[in-house]
């Protein structure tokens, strides 16, 4: 969703259970969240359409971790009808947000990299992906170390 959209969008009264990520240009405005009607919970983030911070300012290593902790900690069906994402054009950053979020939750990020219209910006995809990853990886450490201190529990108290 382009941002001219996702302001009407927020004006418009909703029942459902939305979570919007909402991405405009590092040194841009967001929306105005305040004029929101309905259930919608956002996460406002500022990184520039590029690929390097040569060319602006790149997702950062941060935002695609709460891009991550948003997307897992809300994807319940008891906390969330649906996710939107907007970005200043509607299809680059926030293409590769829901490309992202739909391999993350689905399996299938397909949808958007078969659609003509989308370009997803491939660093922010990446990015977000590998936060994915990295997240994973330290849920299955603590799981690890949880297991491994109980085996070394069980052995002592033997």
């Amino acid at each position: 969703m382009n941002a001219e959209d996702a302001e009407n969008f927020i004006r418009q009264p909703h029942f459902e259970r939305i979570r919007f990520i909402s991405i405009t240009e590092a040194n841009g405005y967001h929306i105005d969240f305040h004029k929101c009607k309905g259930n919608i919970t956002f996460l406002p983030l500022k990184f520039d359409d590029c690929t390097t911070d040569l060319e602006g300012t790149c997702i950062t290593d941060v935002q695609a971790k709460n891009i991550v902790n948003f997307v897992l900690d809300n994807h319940e069906e008891d906390k969330t009808d649906w996710f939107c994402v907007n970005c200043g054009a509607g299809k680059s950053r926030s293409a590769a947000v829901c490309a992202a979020v739909m391999k993350i939750l689905c399996n299938d990020d397909m949808p958007v990299f078969t659609n003509s219209y989308f370009d997803p910006n491939m660093t922010v995809y990446r990015e977000v992906l590998n936060a994915w990853v990295n997240r994973l990886s330290d849920e299955n450490e603590s799981v690890s170390t949880e297991i491994r201190n109980t085996v070394n529990k069980d052995i002592v108290e033997e």
